[in-house]
């Protein structure tokens, strides 16, 4: 990354700002971040609804000057939705808990994933000015190189033999880099895309408003993919069975995958007073809906926000001062039991 910026030094000589954006949201509604991806200890908390996972993480790297921008960049997301079933199973089996005799638990499960670098261009498109009203249209427009990817469906079932022991039939679609579910060695697949966004930012009065539609037409084209299309049966005992080998059959091979790059809706209005600023937001990824409410205000140099998230209860506080913005966010203040972690750091430099 560092080796590719010198190619940005012959646009310098025109002025404009070098800039490092950096943001990422983690996220899910049962159990700490800590543990989720280890060994499911600590506070359970069953979904009322599905199990969802999401992350998401926007890194560039880059040149700017009034209206125009070109960056390299890096985007990774991850989204998972599952019946609740499969997370009260998951972690039944993880801590060794009893099952509820006779059960049957619904496995649906919906995983999607890729990481990119590549390139994106950004323009302003249109610009309108009033005395009481400001209107602004950017566009961007990014190629890109894929280089991991996971998308897999999952249905089937388990049954609750006794409080101890426990079966389950599955069938699953799987394309992926690195194969997650059982053991398989295979040559990683590799893609190329595209991907286009646009921004629409206005004024009027004491309002503000915000739509950014990001990733709002992007596809990954991935040649060779593997894929397996296979059946998965296993019986478990939730003491000695941490590990077990299910009984795999089906198909294994490898396919072109077309991946859509799901759209991300942003989108905040703000009302000014005086001294501060109220606003509403809300994003939109694929199921998801983050609605948030929070206010700004002004001290000294600093701008500071503080928002509150209302589905994962992320808290989130916001600094900025001249060119450089920090954003942290928790849904617990301490960071070991938190569901929920937002983080972002801005940084740009005149030339």
């Amino acid at each position: 990354m560092i080796k590719k910026t010198l190619l940005l030094f012959p646009l310098m000589i025109y002025g404009g700002e070098s800039f490092f954006n950096f943001y990422t949201f983690n996220a899910n509604n049962a159990i700490s971040l800590k543990n989720i991806t280890t060994d499911w200890s600590g506070e359970y908390k069953s979904p009322k609804g599905s199990f969802k996972v999401l992350h998401l993480l926007d890194l560039k790297l880059g040149y700017k000057n009034k209206n125009f921008s070109i960056a390299y960049i890096l985007k990774n997301s991850l989204y998972i939705k599952a019946s609740k079933n499969f997370s009260d199973l998951l972690y039944s089996v993880k801590q060794s808990e009893n099952l509820d005799k006779n059960r049957i638990y619904n496995l649906n499960f919906n995983l999607d994933s890729f990481a990119t670098y590549g390139i994106e261009i950004s323009k302003e498109l249109y610009k309108y000015k009033q005395k009481s009203f400001t209107l602004s249209l950017k566009g961007s427009f990014s190629l890109l190189k894929g280089f991991f990817l996971q998308n897999a469906n999952i249905k089937g079932s388990a049954f609750a033999n006794n409080t101890k022991d426990y079966s389950f039939k599955a069938i699953m679609d799987y394309y992926y880099s690195k194969n997650y579910f059982y053991n398989l060695s295979v040559k990683r697949p590799s893609s190329i895309g595209y991907n286009s966004s646009f921004l629409l930012e206005g004024e009027f009065k004491k309002y503000t408003f915000k739509i950014d539609f990001q990733n709002l037409l992007g596809y990954l084209f991935w040649k060779n993919a593997p894929y397996s299309n296979v059946h998965l049966e296993a019986k478990s005992n939730i003491q000695s069975d941490k590990k077990y080998n299910p009984l795999v059959y089906g198909y294994e091979g490898k396919r072109n995958l077309k991946q859509k790059i799901s759209p991300l809706v942003y989108a905040k209005i703000s009302y000014n007073f005086d001294n501060f600023k109220l606003f509403l937001k809300n994003i939109k990824y694929k199921s998801f809906y983050l609605p948030s409410f929070g206010f700004e205000k002004n001290f000294y140099l600093w701008k500071t926000s503080l928002e509150y998230e209302n589905r994962f209860h992320t808290l989130t506080f916001f600094l900025k001062r001249d060119n450089f913005s920090f954003t942290l966010g928790l849904e617990n203040p301490n960071i070991n039991k938190s569901k929920s972690i937002t983080l972002g750091i801005n940084f740009s430099h005149f030339l």
